[in-house]
């Protein structure tokens, strides 16, 4: 075994060596004609937002029926970055239903994925949580600005231990 993790800590120092820019070696010359640096760095991103007020409305039908409001929760748990960057919402109500929406800001309508997962967490005898990772649900945002989102969100079948719901909302939070 330490024979094959050898070569891999040797990789790691040679990689450690080449980035720690002590010595940076040789730099090729330039063989494009007045290269624009614009052309190939793509726009930062504007820095994420922590979001203080909003709230969101859901209706849920199938095997559990529920109209929920919700508000957000501040306090830097819920944060806003315009695409392309992140998006973590979070909303609650007294009884601990909630809506998470989090991943890849979409700068379009998107469906979910692993890159962008909302959850309904509905409280019955327990939390009972309904997570869209697959396309179940489709996310909408109307309004983006700096300091503030707004969107709608529509799902299909969400299944949790045997119970099968769908869902639509509205959401929204700004600074």
């Amino acid at each position: 075994m330490a024979t094959r993790l050898l070569p891999l800590a040797v990789g790691a120092m040679v990689l450690a060596g080449a980035c720690s820019g002590s010595n940076p070696g040789p730099v090729p010359p330039s063989t494009s004609p007045s290269a624009s640096p614009s052309a190939s760095v793509p726009p930062a991103a504007a820095p994420a937002v922590m979001l203080r007020r909003g709230t969101a409305r859901i209706r849920v039908t199938g095997s559990v029926k529920e109209r929920l409001a919700l508000s957000i929760v501040g306090g830097g748990a819920s944060t806003w970055q315009q695409a392309p960057g992140q998006v973590v919402l979070r909303y609650l109500n007294r009884a601990a239903n909630g809506l998470i929406i989090q991943g890849t800001s979409p700068g379009r309508p998107a469906r979910t994925s692993s890159q962008l997962v909302l959850s309904i967490v509905i409280q019955a005898r327990r939390a009972e949580p309904f997570i869209s990772s697959r396309g179940e649900c489709r996310i909408r945002i109307v309004r983006s600005t700096r300091r503030s989102v707004s969107g709608r969100f529509s799902c299909g079948k969400l299944t949790f231990h045997g119970k099968g719901i769908r869902a639509t909302g509205i959401f929204n939070g700004s600074v």
